[in-house]
C-alpha cells in the first residue's frame, strides 16, 4: 500500500529542489549525462556563507569620532592679531599663539613672544598697548613693567605674554600647557626662529612668576611653586644657566673660569637698536 508523502516530505523535496537550483548542489546519485553533447560534467559546486559586511549608512560608534580642530591665524580674535603684528614690527620672535580655553580657563588665547633684551621687552609691550588702545581697548591688569623681563598683558579674551628670552625659557609656559592647542600663525622663518636668542644672558635674580588670581588665575592654580624647595629652585636655576651658557665661555656677561657668580650685562646698544626702541 503507497502512502501518499505528508506535507512536512513534500516541504523539504521543494526545498531541496530549490538548493539545487540556486547553489548548484545536487542531492542523490548523480545521473550519468552524454558527454558528447554537453562536455565533461561540471563539478559540484560547494554553497558559501554570505559574508558579514560592515553596514553603509551608519557610523559604527555610538557617538561619532571628532577630529581635533586645527586652529590658524584666521582663528585668532582680530585685536590678538594686531597685537601680533605689532609685535612682529618691533622685531619680537619665537610667537607662539595658545588656545588656553580649556586647559587654563581664566581665557581663551595666550600670546607668548621673545626679546633679546630688557628694552625690547618694553618697546613691544608699549607698541600692543598703544596699538590697542588706539582701539579702546585697554588691559585690565598688567605685571612686570618695573623689570620689563616678563612683561604680561591682561586683555581678559586673550594674555599677552612678553619675555626676555631667557626667561621664557628658564618658565617654559608652553610645557605647562602642552595640552593646549598652538595656532599655526604662518610666520616666516626668521621670526619663528630663536636660535639667535640661545646665548643671552639670564638675568640675576629671576623675576617672579606672573599670572597670579589678580591676573584672572585661579588662587589654587600656582601654589604648588611655592611648596618648592629654595635647594631645588636653586638647582634648577644654575641648570638653567648651564643650558643657556657654554661651559668656559669667555664672552662678556659670562661667568669667568672659577667664577661662581655671572656678570650680567646687557650687549652694547646699537644704532638701530635705539632707531628701533625709539630711544
Amino acid at each position: 500500500m503507497h502512502l501518499a508523502p505528508t506535507v512536512s516530505q513534500a516541504a523539504r523535496s521543494a526545498r531541496k529542489c530549490c538548493q539545487s537550483r540556486w547553489t548548484g548542489l545536487q542531492h542523490g546519485p548523480q545521473r550519468p549525462r552524454p558527454t558528447d553533447a554537453l562536455g565533461p560534467p561540471l563539478p559540484r559546486v560547494r554553497a558559501h556563507r554570505r559574508p558579514c559586511l560592515p553596514r553603509t549608512g551608519r557610523p559604527r560608534y555610538k557617538q561619532p569620532v571628532t577630529l581635533e580642530r586645527i586652529w590658524t591665524r584666521t582663528d585668532l580674535p582680530p585685536q590678538l592679531r594686531l597685537a601680533l603684528d605689532e609685535a612682529i614690527a618691533k622685531q619680537a620672535r619665537g610667537p607662539a599663539a595658545l588656545r588656553i580655553t580649556d586647559v587654563a580657563g581664566y581665557s581663551d588665547w595666550a600670546l607668548l613672544l621673545s626679546a633679546r633684551s630688557d628694552r625690547q621687552v618694553r618697546a613691544i609691550a608699549e607698541a600692543v598697548e598703544q596699538a590697542l588702545s588706539a582701539q579702546g581697548r585697554k588691559p585690565i591688569g598688567s605685571d612686570g613693567k618695573s623689570d620689563y623681563h616678563w612683561v604680561l598683558l591682561d586683555y581678559d579674551d586673550f594674555i599677552v605674554h612678553v619675555f626676555y628670552h631667557p626667561v621664557r625659557t628658564y618658565y617654559d609656559l608652553e610645557s605647562m600647557w602642552h595640552d593646549a592647542p598652538r595656532a599655526d600663525l604662518e610666520l616666516a622663518a626668521d621670526v619663528a626662529d630663536v636660535s639667535e636668542l640661545s646665548g643671552l644672558i639670564p638675568p640675576e635674580p629671576m623675576p617672579e612668576f606672573r599670572g597670579s588670581a589678580e591676573f584672572g588665575g585661579f588662587a589654587d592654580e600656582f601654589e604648588d611653586m611655592a611648596d618648592i624647595e629654595p635647594q631645588r629652585l636653586a638647582e634648577a636655576e644654575a641648570a638653567a644657566w648651564g643650558t643657556l651658557i657654554a661651559p668656559g665661555s669667555t664672552e662678556p656677561g659670562s661667568t669667568e673660569p672659577g667664577s661662581t657668580e655671572p656678570t650680567a650685562t646687557e650687549p652694547p646698544a646699537t644704532e638701530s637698536d635705539d632707531e628701533l626702541f625709539g630711544e
